[in-house]
């Protein structure tokens, strides 16, 4: 009598941990992937500053700020998918051509973005010393 009742809980435990475990992982609404188009590899190390526009105020608001990955990415902007609004961000492409002791025509690249569904949005960028380029990739 015991013994079945102990191989459905079991079972149901089973079952239902992979959805508890992707369920903790974080949902996220943007992301941005970066390039060094000059060494042609991810652009590790570059500041990114995430602010939202107040249409009320007419104003930006500081939302967020990350570093690139070893990969040249941030996948963590935005947790969740109800973020509709008009998004600023501002790469700090001097600062990273700076520590390469290198200098960048572009100080500050600007990118504003419109996020008017629950899909997420990725982003890429590829940065030199005299250009940059955007794209949105398929997240």
């Amino acid at each position: 009598m015991y013994r079945p009742q102990l191989i459905q809980l079991l079972f149901l435990c089973a079952l239902l941990s992979p959805l508890r475990l992707l369920a903790q992982e974080p949902d996220y609404h943007l992301s941005l992937s970066v390039i060094d188009a000059e060494l042609n590899q991810p652009a590790e190390g570059m500041q990114v500053v995430l602010f939202q526009f107040s249409e009320t105020r007419s104003t930006w608001r500081l939302v967020d700020s990350q570093v690139t990955d070893k990969q040249g990415e941030i996948t963590g902007f935005l947790p969740g998918r109800e973020h509709r609004g008009v998004y600023r961000l501002v790469l700090r492409n001097q600062k990273f051509f700076r520590q390469k002791h290198e200098t960048t025509l572009y100080p500050l690249i600007p990118v504003v973005v419109t996020i008017d569904t629950p899909e997420p949005v990725a982003l890429s960028l590829s940065v030199s010393k005299t250009t940059y380029s955007l794209s949105q990739e398929q997240p």
